[in-house]
């Protein structure tokens, strides 16, 4: 008389185990993926910098965040599941079972999904944005055009990549400004700063393995040049904003403290490169610098009360 009821609790404890598991399991892949944090930053500056002085709208600001993290997010486990497939060929082995494989495969699809219905839920524009950032995510990564493994294009694509969720900042809004372009190409620059870095961390390996990065084409203290340099275009790109966008001067000297800090940390780097500890923190600050910069350049239009819509 009690076999149905005891089954109903048995069938009733499995289904909560198996969501519990699920859940664990994406808490686990957000753990092991906790950079993609920067596109969603990336986002939020530039929308602050579009919105000025207006009180920001949270609803609108939640799902901004929440997209463009997620699109990061899913782009970075898709990369994971190609490098599971050669290395599958390769009889090497980056995940334990193939259970694991198709956890992370299903989540991935799900990311993407619920990304794309979050940024079209809040206009069309952010919409074909999260789309274009998808299908850039997939060229990446996809064994048919691997974009991850041409020279100097990979590096451009994932510059691209933060270029695009910047504007989703902007395009939240439903306005396109000259100052939500120079955030953006900013977010660019640094995302391209941190391609060569990582290539300098892996220099070795890849010269053993063949490939053609920055650093082993031109070479390591010439690709740390490259990196300064490009520092100061962010530099001369938040003057221009002071000079012709209506930032504050005080927003100016902010903006360029942070490139100069970031400056002196990619020199004191170049002495010791082969420093691992001190290459993954460095790669930290230039990725944090995106809204150190955003912010200031934030914080300058606050303060002269400028108004560009």
């Amino acid at each position: 008389m009690y076999l149905p009821k005891k089954a109903n609790n048995i069938e009733v404890w499995l289904e909560a185990s198996r969501s519990f598991s699920a859940v664990k399991s994406m808490i686990a892949l957000m753990r092991a993926r906790t950079i993609v944090y920067g596109f969603a930053i990336a986002a939020l500056g530039t929308y602050l910098v579009v919105n000025e002085t207006r009180l920001p709208d949270i609803f609108v600001v939640g799902r901004l965040i929440g997209s463009t993290y997620l699109v990061a997010l899913a782009t970075y486990l898709y990369n994971d599941l190609t490098d599971y497939n050669v290395d599958k060929a390769n009889n090497l082995k980056t995940y334990e079972s193939k259970k694991q494989y198709a956890t992370t495969r299903n989540f991935t699809v799900l990311f993407f999904a619920v990304s794309i219905a979050m940024s079209f839920s809040i206009n069309v524009t952010t919409g074909i944005d999260c789309v274009l950032f998808s299908a850039l995510a997939i060229a990446y990564s996809h064994p048919r055009t691997h974009l991850k493994d041409r020279f100097v294009i990979k590096t451009v694509v994932t510059g691209a990549g933060g270029f695009i969720a910047s504007m989703m900042g902007a395009h939240a809004l439903g306005v396109t400004t000259p100052l939500s372009i120079i955030s953006s190409f900013v977010v660019f620059l640094f995302y391209f700063v941190n391609g060569p870095l990582n290539d300098i961390r892996d220099v070795r390996g890849d010269r053993e393995g063949g490939r053609r990065t920055i650093p082993i084409v031109i070479g390591v203290q010439k690709t740390f040049t490259l990196v300064v340099l490009i520092i100061f275009s962010i530099g001369a790109m938040i003057v221009s904003s002071y000079l012709f966008f209506g930032v504050h001067l005080a927003g100016m000297a902010a903006g360029l403290l942070v490139c100069s800090y970031v400056v002196m940390r990619i020199i004191r780097l170049s002495r010791q490169y082969e420093n691992k500890e001190m290459m993954n923190k460095t790669r930290t600050v230039v990725r944090n610098s995106i809204l150190a910069s955003q912010l200031a350049m934030w914080a300058g239009l606050v303060l002269s009360g400028a108004n560009l819509f």
